[in-house]
């Protein structure tokens, strides 16, 4: 089976804490890309993680890229996208 490509967009507390070090972890995933609109949070958890491929949120989220599925987090709510 293939990896399901994974992009994040929100990379927030919940996303660092959780998220990223889950798909990290799992055999089943890799992790694309991540996005935020803060620029600072942005760089620190890339670095954090070793995290190349960076984007602040802007018109092309992720330019070269097709993730499979994501998780999207906001202020107050959170979603998880599973492909179909």
């Amino acid at each position: 089976m293939a990896k399901l490509k994974v992009g994040i967009i929100g990379v927030g507390g919940i996303a660092n804490g959780v998220h990223i070090p889950e798909i990290l972890k799992s055999p089943d995933a890799k992790l694309l890309a991540i996005c935020d609109c803060n620029k600072d949070t942005l760089k620190k958890v890339g670095d954090k993680y070793g995290i190349d491929e960076k984007y602040r949120f802007e018109k092309s989220t992720f330019p070269n890229k097709t993730p499979t599925g994501g998780i999207i987090t906001s202020f107050t709510s959170e979603s998880t996208i599973l492909p179909k």
